[in-house]
């Protein structure tokens, strides 16, 4: 296994924000939050950029790193159900 970094984890935060249309540090959109305890992953909830914790609790690397995984696993999914009801 690889060590997860930083770049890593945000590169997967700009692509989920890419994805979903979200205005880049704007109401909607993903940022990634470290401290001493970990890395939590926060969406903006309004203009004066109030946050909301994704994920309930403080995460190692590369448990944040398959958390996002996750995140654009179902993204990809949602768009593929969207493709086949609109074929």
């Amino acid at each position: 296994m690889h060590r997860v970094t930083i770049k890593e984890l945000e590169k997967k935060v700009e692509y989920i924000n890419y994805k979903l249309d979200a205005p880049e540090f704007g109401k909607g959109s993903y940022r990634l939050y470290k401290d001493h305890q970990g890395y939590q992953l926060h969406l903006i909830v309004n203009e004066g950029h109030g946050v909301r914790d994704v994920g309930y609790y403080s995460k190692t690397s590369r448990e944040m790193y398959f958390f996002l995984d996750g995140i654009i696993q179902g993204i990809a999914s949602r768009e593929a159900i969207a493709d086949l009801l609109n074929a």
